[in-house]
């Protein structure tokens, strides 16, 4: 149980990382491209080096997989198990308690795929 935890933690991570808004460029793309060649400098002072934002939209394998079992919870434990990994929310006993058969279903689910 300690493992799934830790799994859901990261994989809370991940999408709550996906969901805060990363700002704004201060410069936008066009003036950016104008501005290269004027001066002949092909440099990017961008926080991604270039790479388009498409690149950080691939959802890891580990991730789709556990939102595909997280999908055939109840909506009940899918908005706990949100709630709890995603948006780091105070459960309320009767959640904790949703939440423990969120997580004994998934265990169940990753045994019987192991097995």
């Amino acid at each position: 149980m300690k493992q799934l935890r830790k799994q859901l933690t990261a994989w809370g991570t991940f999408w709550r990382e996906r969901e805060q808004p990363k700002g704004f460029s201060s410069t936008s793309p066009t003036a950016s491209v104008i501005e290269q060649a004027k001066t002949g400098i092909w440099a990017t002072t961008n926080q991604y080096n270039g790479h388009s934002l498409s690149s950080r939209l691939q959802t890891p394998l580990w991730v789709q997989l556990i939102d595909e079992m997280t999908e055939q919870l109840s909506q009940e434990q899918c908005r706990v198990l949100n709630k709890r990994y995603i948006k780091g929310g105070v459960l309320t006993n009767s959640e904790k308690l949703v939440l423990l058969y969120a997580e004994i279903s998934l265990q169940e689910k990753i045994f019987l795929a192991l097995n």
